[in-house]
């Protein structure tokens, strides 16, 4: 190429570069706002829990209604039965110490059998816990304690009686048993256990029990459990032909005296979850001081805690003193008193 042919040629302009878009303003508006952390979950409502003597007092009404429903002709209230029955079992293990009080207490106003009833659910429900029976078996035992001396209602007036009975009356007494599996049996949807634990509550190991003689194998794990709870709340509470007798007492019949009839495995776990000086019970110390049992050592049940309200002298303390007689071994129970504070004349 010339270099003329150079000069003349025209220049190549280049195409203009595309505008550059100037940068947008940043807006918040557009973006998303920070939920940040989620909303904490509304607060579950509090189950408020019913106290002990509010399940008891239920338990008791449903009781009533039963026995109305037997004199009457009437079908049983299986349900509300279901229900008080699942109720107690449930606070019982959530509250036991105050139960034992319930149970072992002084005597109420209220019926004796029917009293006798829930006070021997209650003490059946604590060996079961004790026991390690399972949610769904411990309501039927509560349910079959309830129902297992309900054929007394036949029998009222020979248990009422103020004096000992004669043999032939002992021996119409001992069929209560039968009166209760007789109507039960009638009951569409009972559990097999309530039939078996009324028909076989009053058998005992040894044959010596009521109304077949059973013995050992023959009678059901359940049955032998309340049989020891039913005699230990009996024997605990007056009767019209005889005064209570002390849980100490009580223990030493079913360990000694009637030693072999009783099931020592339950009777093992009464001892441990209710002790020689059950909860709520007056003791005296080897002090001479008197007070009230505030709790049972499983481990040691021949040494509670105790809160002593009068000195040796019988005068009132002007402070309660709590004693653990579990860290005091110079100290121990004299004597057992019973449920009730005793009266007690002051020493000069």
């Amino acid at each position: 190429m010339r270099f003329a042919d150079m000069w003349d040629r025209k220049p190549t302009i280049p195409a203009p570069a595309p505008p550059v878009p100037a940068p947008r303003e940043a807006t918040t508006a557009a973006l998303p706002a920070d939920p940040g952390p989620p909303p904490a979950p509304a607060p579950a409502p509090r189950t408020i829990e019913p106290p002990p003597s509010e399940v008891t007092a239920g338990a008791l009404t449903v009781l009533r209604q039963t026995k109305g429903a037997i004199l009457q002709d009437q079908p049983l209230p299986l349900s509300d039965l279901r229900q008080a029955a699942e109720a107690l079992s449930a606070a019982v293990g959530r509250h036991s110490p105050a139960f034992v009080e319930i149970a072992l207490g002084p005597a109420s106003d209220e019926e004796p059998l029917l009293a006798h009833l829930c006070h021997t659910a209650i003490l059946a429900a604590i060996l079961g816990t004790a026991a390690r029976y399972t949610a769904d078996r411990l309501p039927l035992l509560t349910l079959a304690t309830f129902l297992h001396d309900i054929g007394m209602v036949r029998v009222l007036s020979l248990a009422d009686q103020p004096r000992a009975l004669t043999a032939e009356e002992r021996t119409q007494l001992q069929q209560h048993p039968r009166h209760a599996e007789q109507f039960l049996k009638t009951v569409p949807d009972l559990p097999r256990v309530v039939l078996a634990v009324a028909a076989q509550a009053h058998e005992r190991l040894d044959g010596s029990g009521y109304p077949a003689g059973l013995r050992g194998g023959e009678i059901v794990e359940e049955a032998r459990l309340v049989g020891v709870a039913c005699s230990f709340e009996s024997w605990t509470h007056p009767r019209p032909h005889r005064p209570a007798f002390t849980a100490l007492e009580t223990i030493s019949r079913l360990t000694s005296t009637l030693r072999g009839a009783f099931d020592p495995r339950f009777v093992k776990l009464l001892i441990e979850q209710i002790g020689f000086y059950p909860m709520g019970s007056w003791v005296e110390l080897s002090t001479g001081e008197q007070g009230r049992v505030n709790a049972v050592n499983p481990g040691s049940p021949l040494r509670p805690t105790v809160e002593i309200v009068d000195d040796l002298y019988g005068v009132p303390l002007p402070q309660v003193k709590r004693v653990d007689l579990l860290s005091q071994p110079t100290l121990h129970v004299a004597r057992a008193l019973g449920a009730a504070r005793p009266a007690r004349a002051r020493k000069t």
